[in-house]
Order: C-alpha cells, then structure tokens, then sequence
C-alpha cells in the first residue's frame, strides 16, 4: 500500500479489505496498490506537495468594528433662497437664521416655515 493526499474535493475508493471508502480533498491515506491505477487517472492524487505561490498573499481580512458616520448636513442656502417646503429642518434653520429668526434652533420645522412666512407676509 500507498500514502497518497488527495487532490480532487471527494474520492471514493477500495481500502485494503475491500472496504468503499471516501477521502477529501487534502486527506493522507493508505491506498491498495490496486486503487492507485484508477487514482492516477482521474488525477486524484495530483502533484505531491503544494507549496503557497509567495506572489499571492493573503489581504488581511477588513476591521469588523462597526463605525458611525453622520449623514453630511445640506449646505445651506444662500441669504435670498427660500428653501422648499419639503427641505430638511437644518436648512430651514439656517435660512431662519439669516433671515433674523434668533431662536430657529428651538422651533420645529413647521415652525420654522410659519415664521418665515409671517416674515414674508411682512
């Protein structure tokens, strides 16, 4: 008998009592002499040792430590551009801002709007 490595993902074969066995890929067994004939054919055994390609190395693996980003805040606009309704509060509050309204951080969006328009209305 033989040690042979298999080199295919799953082979089956006769041990020495006659036995169906299978080996995986990479496995060190004792191989009947009977049985190296048909593992050469298909190539079951490959070449007998694999030594690591130096050229490829392996990436280390990405850091899994999750991390917060904020959302960027939309610049806001300019002195004589009225944001639309739809726009988020923090360029509501800074056209407020500019507009004179001094305490637009402590008013919601639907206040923010009401206020500039009783400004507009003006």
């Amino acid at each position: 008998m033989a040690e042979k490595t298999i080199r295919v993902a799953v082979w089956e074969y006769l041990n020495a009592e006659g036995k169906r066995r299978l080996a995986y890929f990479g496995d060190t067994v004792e191989i009947p002499e009977s049985e190296i004939a048909k593992g050469e054919l298909v190539d079951a055994f490959g070449i007998d040792s694999v030594e690591p390609d130096d050229d490829l190395e392996a990436e280390p693996e990405p850091a899994t430590t999750p991390v917060e980003v904020e959302p960027p805040v939309p610049a806001p606009p300019t002195a004589g551009d009225r944001p639309k309704n739809a726009a988020p509060k923090p360029i509501w509050e800074a056209y407020a801002l500019k507009r004179g309204i001094t305490n637009a951080a402590e008013l919601n969006k639907d206040e923010l709007v009401a206020a500039v328009n009783a400004l507009d209305a003006k």
